[in-house]
């Protein structure tokens, strides 16, 4: 039924301009359909005459329903072809304010502008939530992602830093009881032959109690000999694990049973004692 009107709107102004003694061989609205703030053309194409002449629009129309932005026109040896373009701020059935080109003055142009209402007396819709800026969905994603990701990133930084410090003065500590071990250790070989058996063999087994406590992390300051066996676990090696058993027991026989200690076997404990330390060190 519009595109009826419509067609008969066209008529309409035909009529009109034949009222002008104008020939309107075509006329059509690009786009077909338009509606309030559109920019839309009216093309005709018009009988040419030759005494008229067409020249620029000095003064283009101006009227508060619509805004005619240009008219633009050219012509070849039969007919005029005009573009009305322009923007309508009414809907319905218009008419153009008169506008001359030159020689030639168009009257009574109908236009007519859609509305966005159904032409079946629809009420009009409720009003829509607000749309969301273009983006948006990716930026509220992406400020979950950092609040949820930045503690994350800051609990792993922190637990780094705390394991790196922990395991700076652990390393620093445990060097500084291994430098001391082999201070005491070049004492008993500087003072070997001098140092009678329980006090060589008390400072010995202490020296080696206090690395191996902190070497292997077991509580050795109050063990005794055969728990040293227990807390040792495998921890040295088989090898290891028997001289130090035997170190200690000897050491017990030593200072306890008033047992003698050559001079041999006291520099093949101090030198295996030293090889289980070297032994322990490069493992690190």
């Amino acid at each position: 039924m519009r595109k009826v009107f419509v067609g008969c709107l066209f008529l309409w102004a035909c009529l009109g301009a034949f009222g002008q003694d104008l020939n309107i061989i075509r006329s059509y609205f690009s786009p077909s359909q338009y509606y309030v703030g559109d920019e839309a053309t009216l093309h005709l194409e018009i009988l040419k005459k030759e005494d008229v002449i067409l020249s620029p629009v000095v003064d283009i129309p101006k009227h508060p329903w619509i805004n005619i932005r240009d008219v633009l026109f050219s012509e070849d040896e039969d007919s005029y072809r005009i573009q009305i373009k322009f923007v309508s701020y009414n809907t319905g059935s218009q008419t153009l304010p008169d506008i001359t080109i030159g020689g030639l003055t168009l009257k009574g142009l109908k236009i007519y502008t859609e509305s966005l209402v159904d032409n079946n007396n629809s009420s009009i819709s409720e009003p829509k939530g607000n749309l969301l800026v273009p983006g948006t969905r990716t930026f509220i994603i992406a400020v979950v992602f950092v609040i949820i990701l930045v503690p994350l990133l800051f609990l792993g930084l922190i637990q780094r830093l705390y394991l790196f410090f922990k395991n700076s003065f652990l390393l620093y500590k445990h060097k500084k009881i291994y430098r001391k071990l082999q201070s005491q250790l070049d004492l008993l070989r500087r003072d070997i032959a001098v140092l009678e058996d329980a006090p060589f063999y008390d400072g010995l087994l202490q020296a080696i109690r206090v690395y191996l406590q902190d070497r292997l992390q077991v509580p050795l300051s109050s063990a005794t000999t055969a728990e040293l066996d227990y807390y040792i676990g495998d921890r040295i090696g088989f090898r290891y694990k028997t001289f130090i058993s035997d170190l200690f027991r000897y050491g017990d026989m030593v200072k306890f049973a008033h047992h003698p200690a050559p001079l041999g076997d006291r520099r093949n404990h101090l030198e295996g004692v030293d090889s289980l330390v070297q032994s322990l060190e490069a493992d690190e």
